[in-house]
């Protein structure tokens, strides 16, 4: 998971490319979530420069939990945790967490 700083070419840019939004005329860009906005970049000439820092991976809760911004694979090896089956994978980042928060209502 390598990160990149990315500087737009025109100074105090803020907008968005692809799904990236930057503001003051840079951006981070995460180069395993948004592998075809970093090429765009690339190639439309805009500074790249390789962050050096990996990308940390966001707490959980105190109770095991995976913290909101967690991956859709953080909340998916947790639902498994709670007995859930394949079909639980084909779900949404957003469906895994409703899932997980019926489940525990019910557990609880």
């Amino acid at each position: 998971m390598t990160q990149y700083n990315v500087t737009a070419p025109e100074a105090g840019y803020a907008g968005t490319v692809g799904k990236v939004q930057f503001a003051d005329g840079s951006a981070v860009i995460d180069e395993d979530t948004h592998p075809g906005e970093l090429a765009y970049c690339r190639g439309a000439g805009y500074r790249v420069e390789e962050t050096g820092e990996p990308k940390a991976e966001p707490a959980a809760t105190p109770d095991g939990k995976p913290a909101a911004n967690a991956n859709k694979d953080a909340w998916l090896r947790y639902a498994i945790q709670l007995g859930a089956t394949p079909e639980q994978a084909e779900l949404t980042k957003a469906q895994l967490i409703e899932w997980v928060n019926e489940r525990e209502g019910d557990s609880k």
